[in-house]
């Protein structure tokens, strides 16, 4: 059996809207009721102007010519503890495969090396089960309800809190650590060879 070829981690451009328009199209069951991506130009415009604030870095993950989802850490905060809130989804057909999770855990990496987190913070509705998985299969865990009441679908959802520190990510042994393929990050200028094992799942990404 061929090797599994190796993600890569790419920031959006905007020659990338009509490839994530129309992935988003076809996802629309696995994305309801747990997130809401662009759907339309505007949407996606807007989505990418916030992705290159300072205060947020967002990926396309890519297997091959495959867009496979997104993952993006949200409303960096700087200050007494750096910190960042995740955000994740993945596209059919690519989902159940350990691509979200081999994605995820190397943008925990960089959360915790590159941006100099001490924490990420996922909000996720209780009855996502297969994100509750994901998340707990990387080593984050349950604080309890959500004090972030979250606007999806023109309704108020409650989310849970889940929290990973650096702390616990870099200790061994490392949840996410594993004899996976490469993962590839590439953005202006940068291209390094990533790690990560994993798990996939649609997910949701906070605003």
């Amino acid at each position: 059996m061929d090797a599994e070829p190796g993600l890569r981690l790419v920031e959006p451009t905007e020659d990338d809207g009509p490839t994530l328009l129309a992935a988003v199209a076809a996802s629309r069951t696995l994305h309801h009721p747990w997130v809401r991506p662009p759907d339309d130009i505007e949407s996606y415009v807007a989505w990418l102007a916030r992705s290159r604030r300072d205060d947020h870095a967002s990926y396309l993950v890519w297997r091959a010519s495959d867009l496979v989802g997104v993952v993006a850490l949200n409303q960096i905060v700087r200050g007494p503890r750096h910190s960042a809130q995740l955000g994740f989804y993945g596209f059919v057909p690519h989902t159940g495969h350990g691509w979200m999770r081999q994605a995820l855990t190397r943008l925990c990496d960089l959360a915790m090396g590159e941006h100099g987190l001490d924490q990420l913070e996922a909000h996720v509705q209780p009855a996502n089960d297969r994100s509750l998985r994901l998340l707990a299969s990387l080593g984050f865990v349950h604080r309890g309800p959500s004090p972030h009441t979250l606007h999806l679908g023109g309704r108020l959802r409650v989310h849970e809190q889940w929290l990973l520190t650096a702390r616990d990510w870099l200790a061994p042994p490392r949840r996410g650590s594993g004899g996976q393929p490469p993962v590839d990050r590439i953005g202006p200028g940068a291209r390094q060879q990533l790690v990560g094992p994993g798990e996939g799942a649609g997910a949701e990404e906070a605003p």
